[in-house]
């Protein structure tokens, strides 16, 4: 989802506010906008005014029931108001009864449940499941034929032939690599979904993350010259899944995805610190709050890109395209922004950009800036 289209509003109430954060946290990882108090309301903001705002432009207005919400008179306007708009989506975080009103909604339950099970549910809610839902057929199997994961694999790939089997990460990963080999796009999502879930179990060994972590790097990499670049577009779906796991997954290590495609991805608050990104197509990509520090974005493709209170102290930017992207509040304190592209950014309130660093740049009329700079005199008018 690009700057400007529709977005989803949490409603909840401050006792439940680590899972207002979790949950549009895993939205936007899946594509969606996400709007929440603690995130969007800026200090000194007229509350009442921003909440109306929300209700009014939300797409869905995801409410977490909870006793403590339905205890709250904000919280009670706010569904209110989303019920009579038709944009109300209920999820339920422990297993209280609405009042009678909100009965005839179905909601979604996401307690007891473990993350990717909670996560897998609210997304399948919102329409947006990232990845395939497969299922092993329940009947019965003759006993020398094994049971497709889903139509269209063929040997080792879509064979799994016990309990034993499926949670045996070798054979897990075995099975991952023939799927990221595939041609077909399913396939490719099925194999980084069962990544996913071997880098994620609680059992999971550390070296196990490493190698899953190196795989879908691997894969990333691999891809950089067997997809088009089309300004603007949104990359494919095994992409945007692959790189939004690796960065979940690779806590504290050092990337190098230069010139991968990762066009719209959702990388909210993710750590990039140091990693190599030169030439990277990142248009439309959404990067709020993500750490930069350190990264090499030599030559990337940042048009449009939403970097607001990124992180990019340090961080090569020459010869970056930086065209209409949101840098406001981001940190920029000794990046290099050599050559770099600044027509139509947002530079609203960054922190630590000097004088010298714009002379350094190329910009236009259309640029914004922090107070206290001016437009270099060499700037297109």
């Amino acid at each position: 989802m690009t700057q400007g289209e529709s977005f989803v509003f949490v409603s909840y109430t401050s006792a439940d506010e680590k899972w207002a954060t979790w949950i549009a946290s895993m939205l936007e990882g899946a594509g969606l906008a996400a709007r929440v108090q603690v995130w969007d309301s800026l200090p000194g903001q007229n509350f009442v005014e921003w909440m109306n705002i929300q209700l009014a432009g939300a797409r869905w207005t995801v409410a977490l029931y909870s006793q403590a919400y339905f205890a709250s008179a904000w919280c009670t306007a706010e569904w209110t108001a989303a019920l009579a708009r038709r944009t109300l989506l209920p999820v339920r975080l422990e297993p209280v009864e609405p009042p009678a009103t909100l009965q005839v909604l179905t909601w979604v339950d996401l307690f007891d449940l473990d993350e990717n099970q909670a996560r897998e549910r609210l997304l399948y809610a919102v329409g947006k499941q990232v990845l395939p839902r497969l299922a092993a057929f329940p009947g019965r199997t003759s006993a020398s034929t094994a049971t497709p994961i889903f139509p269209g694999a063929t040997g080792a790939v879509g064979h799994l032939h016990s309990e034993v089997e499926r949670s045996d990460p070798a054979v897990t990963l075995a099975t991952a690599l023939s799927q990221l080999g595939s041609t077909t796009l399913a396939v490719r999502c099925a194999g980084i979904r069962a990544l996913e879930r071997a880098a994620t179990a609680e059992s999971a060994d550390p070296a196990l993350i490493d190698e899953v972590t190196e795989v879908l790097e691997s894969f990333l990499r691999g891809t950089r010259n067997a997809k088009g670049a089309r300004p603007g577009a949104v990359a494919p779906e095994d992409l945007l899944a692959a790189g939004r796991i690796l960065v979940r997954i690779a806590k504290n290590r050092s990337f190098d995805l230069s010139g991968v495609d990762l066009r719209g991805a959702e990388l909210n608050r993710t750590n990039l610190a140091g990693a190599r990104l030169a030439g990277i197509d990142l248009t439309n990509a959404w990067l709020a709050g993500a750490d930069l520090a350190g990264a090499d974005l030599a030559g990337a493709r940042l048009v449009k890109v939403w970097l607001k209170r990124a992180d990019l102290t340090g961080a090569n930017l020459a010869g970056a395209r930086l065209d209409r992207a949101t840098l406001a509040h981001a940190r920029l304190a000794d990046a290099d922004l050599t050559n770099a592209s600044l027509a139509g950014a947002n530079l609203i309130k960054a922190v630590g950009l000097i004088q010298k660093q714009l002379e350094s740049a190329e910009g236009d009329a259309a640029t914004r800036l922090p107070a206290g700079l001016v437009r270099p005199v060499s700037w297109l008018a």
